[in-house]
């Protein structure tokens, strides 16, 4: 993608544990002003601040993780982005996934706990708890990328990227599955 043709703001979501981490250092190395963790409430005031803030060499590219680490703010990201939709702020929406047994992989070779795991449930059930509270941003992302199954040396292979509407046809893609249920609906 030309650099003339790359979004201002993207917001970069999805599974805990999916790339999300390198997916905000690709988009440091493309000279975007990236922010992680963001509670979703300060999205619009994140826009607001950049907006009103000269930068050298004109405008300032945002790119902005929100996640599940987020808690009770995490919540209103769905209602945030379509507010910010309807007061004309133009944005991207970047969704990442990965395969069940990829995410617990990464989990239990991190040796880190999944965010949702607070109350001491396996990381599959963190899994499934984070994939329905994320199951509404994945349906309505600008791109999702699926990371396929695998892990260790040889990793996860992106298996499909693009719209929801594309990840749903590829029949490689357990993503996909997912959407292709939730798009017939």
């Amino acid at each position: 993608m030309e650099e003339a043709q790359m979004p201002d703001f993207v917001i970069v979501t999805g599974m805990s544990g999916a790339g999300r981490t390198e997916a905000m250092h690709v988009f440091e190395d493309l000279g975007y002003y990236c922010v992680d963790n963001l509670p979703s409430s300060l999205l619009a005031e994140l826009v607001r601040v950049n907006e009103s803030t000269e930068h050298e060499g004109g405008r300032r590219r945002l790119a902005v993780v929100c996640d599940s680490r987020n808690g009770d703010f995490f919540g209103d990201l769905e209602a945030e982005l379509s507010s910010m939709r309807e007061a004309g702020v133009s944005y991207k929406t970047l969704f990442l996934d990965a395969a069940d047994d990829k995410l617990i992989a990464h989990y239990k070779s991190s040796r880190r706990r999944h965010p949702l795991c607070t109350d001491g449930t396996t990381i599959w059930q963190g899994i499934q708890r984070e994939r329905l509270m994320l199951m509404g941003l994945r349906d309505r992302a600008d791109y999702v990328i699926d990371m396929g199954p695998g892990g260790g040396e040889t990793g996860g292979r992106i298996v499909a990227e693009g719209t929801p509407a594309q990840v749903a046809a590829n029949p490689e893609s357990l993503t996909g599955r997912y959407l292709a249920k939730e798009l017939e609906e």
